[in-house]
């Protein structure tokens, strides 16, 4: 059968930054490029399964340079933001930051990523083929942890009707997904050359790599619908008591300071022109003091509320 593997991302993120990308652009090397999986493949053999033949794995990764065709699940892409510490210090010797963003690809823990090779391998090279998938443990960056299994069920091929191809060039799409790919005469100091060494050489790209176009990968949103109101917010209140929880509790004259506090947040939450928490309502412009339908209107266009008709705040002293 022909050469499949699938890859399960065990906690639902692929972090990752294309080759010719820098950080900060936000992008992901999504789907993994063969690339990647490739120097994946070598690392665990170094590292794992040394034990292996030279030969025998530089084989198998050859046979893995040909364009595969690539099944992906339904995925989004989010990012976090980090302000990280800068080695420069500024003119009042104060330690710097920048904002460094972490962009990856987001999918359900338990989806699978599929590769397929045309290329059959013999049973040996399956073999160690199935080795090298069962010891690397993340692809992209460490926090990528994977799961990559040899897949030796055609059935399970054939249950995928997604598959992706590969047309170099050709432009299958206004807005291809580039994938970095290794040449099909397999370079394996090309292939192992570091980051750093590549763009000291004045390459975005490694040497022995080349681009694959696939057909341009959506990634997909769902918009959470707003929660029913619960049993509780649909019924009224007229008090709610709060309690402070503390090893040293609070003096009764601070209760006062701790209940204006709290009023302060409630009204920075709800806005100035709650009439629950501030006793105000929205403003009608400059006009002069007067009744408005029960209410008195300020100097500034406040309406306030006659008869302190507004939420309280009490501190209570329930321990005594």
């Amino acid at each position: 059968m022909k050469t499949a593997i699938s890859i399960r991302f065990v906690l639902g993120r692929y972090h990752s930054t294309p080759w010719n990308r820098a950080v900060n652009e936000g992008k992901v090397d999504w789907p993994p490029s063969t690339w990647r999986l490739l120097r994946a493949f070598y690392s665990a053999w170094k590292l794992r399964c040394n034990d292996l033949r030279e030969e025998s794995v530089y084989q198998v990764l050859a046979c893995l340079t040909d364009p595969p065709e690539i099944s992906v699940p339904e995925f989004s892409i989010g990012h976090s933001r980090h302000y990280m510490p800068d080695t420069k210090l500024s003119s009042k010797a104060v330690l710097g930051s920048d904002l460094v963003f972490d962009t990856f690809a987001v999918l359900d823990s338990d989806s699978e990523i599929i590769y397929k090779w045309s290329k059959e391998l013999g049973e040996e090279n399956r073999s160690i083929l199935k080795r090298l998938c069962e010891t690397v443990s993340y692809v992209g960056r460490s926090e990528s942890l994977v799961e990559i299994v040899l897949i030796e069920d055609e059935d399970k091929l054939n249950q995928r009707n997604n598959w992706t191809r590969a047309n170099e060039g050709l432009g299958v799409s206004s807005s291809p997904t580039k994938v970095l790919a290794p040449e099909f005469d397999l370079n394996i100091e090309d292939l192992t050359v570091t980051t750093f060494d590549s763009r000291k050489q004045g390459k975005t790209t490694p040497k022995g790599s080349r681009w694959l176009e696939y057909p341009e990968l959506t990634p997909i949103y769902h918009s959470q619908q707003a929660k029913q109101p619960s049993k509780f917010m649909e019924e009224k209140y007229s008090g709610v008591l709060v309690a402070l929880d503390s090893n040293i509790r609070p003096s009764v004259f601070q209760g006062v300071t701790y209940a204006c506090v709290l009023r302060k947040a409630l009204i920075r939450k709800h806005g100035d022109s709650s009439p629950t928490f501030s006793g105000k309502d929205e403003p009608l412009g400059i006009m002069p003091r007067k009744c408005y339908e029960g209410q008195r209107v300020a100097m500034g266009g406040e309406r306030r509320f006659d008869g302190h008709v507004h939420a309280h705040f009490f501190p209570l002293d329930l321990d005594n």
